[in-house]
């Protein structure tokens, strides 16, 4: 029974992605221009924050996680 409450909401997903997009090719939304605009921001404006935080992550977090780890494993 607990895998037809997980399809379910699979399911459902699906739909409501199907019916998204007919509703914005309806109103003759191109899907590939919104596409190419979230590509366009994050090219000019959000890669490099973004990469200044993944790099603190990796360095404040990651890294001694990592080093913790291995010595408990040895």
């Amino acid at each position: 029974m607990k895998n037809y409450q997980t399809n379910r909401g699979f399911i459902k997903s699906i739909i409501i992605i199907i019916v998204a997009i007919a509703i914005l090719s309806y109103y003759g939304i191109n899907l590939k221009d919104i596409w190419d605009f979230i590509v366009k921001i994050w090219d000019n404006f959000l890669v490099g924050p973004a990469t200044y935080l993944w790099d603190l992550w990796v360095q404040y977090v990651w890294t001694p996680f990592m080093n913790s780890v291995n010595t408990v494993k040895n």
